[in-house]
């Protein structure tokens, strides 16, 4: 048994407190743990190491860890803690979704922009827009609210649509969509958003009248999204496409995503969905330019769409809010972070770098190496 106290506070506890508490409560002095308010909350485990919480674990249950914990973790944690503190410049996401009266609803979607604003040196404005606000219906109904909806979307620097189900506020969506892809607004669809993009292109660029997904309307002229074949109608238990899926990246045409990735032939996401792209209309799309960059492992299944010429336009399938950490956040709500901040191109042509000093870089040097380049630098602003 190894009885851990851990104190929270507004303030630092002394060392006076500490020792009163180990004594009360027959513990050593190391298993109290003290924790005043931060920052942030990236402080915490900073603080915890501070306190060497993770060793004494270790030591008493015995565990063989090698440097626990990590050191260069806890370096690259540090430098991800000051970011938070010093972060001057603000990004402006709207997050047009279904259910925003509860924003816990959104709650990795929302966590996977904090990662991605924190480690390009921003800070998130998040501005969540109802999607039924910007139907030409609440404009007959509730001008002032549709006024504003539009007004907050046309602010925004990059558009997201999450996933949902139903056909309420999906329209909204669609007219989000255009609004992105016309004044080539970076956007980012997942699940639902991805097929809602599919539907747009359909109906505005290719011509196609009454484009839309069986799940809105079984009956439609177009059927570009579709319920998947093990989805039997009527019957909603255990027909899901989930867990976590290989999506393997076309070589015929470039794609933004890819280079996000890292240049892999695949990447491994979780799934949740019971629709998707109809794979008859696929040729078409990728004609008229929507492609179709990542499949499924058999080829049927479209995974990730790019519209190309557009400074950032991406659709995916799967759900990678779900696999974003602090220190690694999703590539495609990266790409979508740095292309509002007009740094996208600048990125990728960096080898996926946000400064040359990054690890693998080919600017990286040794610290001498270093100095001389920074005298250099020093020389010639001064003869300037």
């Amino acid at each position: 048994v190894c009885p851990q106290i851990i104190c929270r506070s507004e303030n630092p506890i002394t060392d006076e407190v500490k020792e009163k508490i180990s004594n009360f409560c027959h513990v050593d002095p190391e298993q109290v743990v003290c924790i005043h308010d931060r920052s942030s909350i990236y402080r915490v485990p900073l603080a915890l190491e501070e306190q060497r919480l993770a060793h004494f674990f270790a030591d008493r249950l015995q565990l063989q860890l090698p440097d626990i914990p990590a050191r260069q973790l806890m370096w690259k944690w540090r430098q991800l803690a000051d970011r938070h503190d010093q972060m001057t410049k603000e990004v402006t996401i709207a997050l047009v979704g279904k259910y925003t009266r509860l924003q816990d609803s959104y709650a990795s979607v929302i966590k996977a922009l904090q990662h991605s604003a924190l480690n390009i040196h921003y800070k998130l404005h998040l501005t969540v827009i109802e999607a039924e606000s910007l139907e030409h219906q609440t404009k007959a109904t509730d001008p002032v609210k549709y006024y504003e909806a539009w007004q907050s979307l046309c602010k925004a620097e990059g558009v997201l649509c999450p996933g949902g189900f139903g056909d309420r506020g999906v329209e909204g969506k669609i007219l989000a969509i255009e609004w992105a892809r016309i004044n080539r607004k970076p956007f980012l669809g997942v699940c639902l958003g991805m097929q809602c993009a599919v539907i747009e292109f359909a109906r505005n660029v290719l011509r196609w009248d009454g484009a839309n997904s069986t799940e809105m309307n079984a009956e439609c002229a177009h059927r570009v999204v579709i319920d998947m074949p093990e989805h039997h109608g009527g019957d909603m238990g255990g027909t899901m496409r989930v867990g976590r899926r290989t999506t393997i990246f076309s070589d015929k045409y470039p794609s933004i995503l890819r280079q996000l990735y890292g240049d892999v032939a695949s990447v491994d996401e979780r799934h949740r969905h019971r629709y998707e792209v109809n794979p008859e209309f696929v040729e078409a799309f990728n004609e008229a330019g929507l492609r179709f960059v990542g499949q499924d492992t058999d080829g049927q299944r479209m995974e990730v769409m790019e519209l190309a010429e557009h400074p950032y336009f991406v659709g995916v399938q799967y759900h990678p809010e779900y696999l974003s950490r602090p220190l690694k956040p999703s590539p495609p709500y990266l790409g979508l972070l740095l292309a509002a901040c007009g740094k996208l191109q600048s990125y990728l042509n960096r080898g996926c770098r946000l400064t040359p000093r990054e690890p693998g870089s080919d600017f990286e040097s040794s610290d001498e190496e270093f100095s001389l380049i920074k005298e250099n630098v020093y020389h010639k602003v001064a003869e300037n």
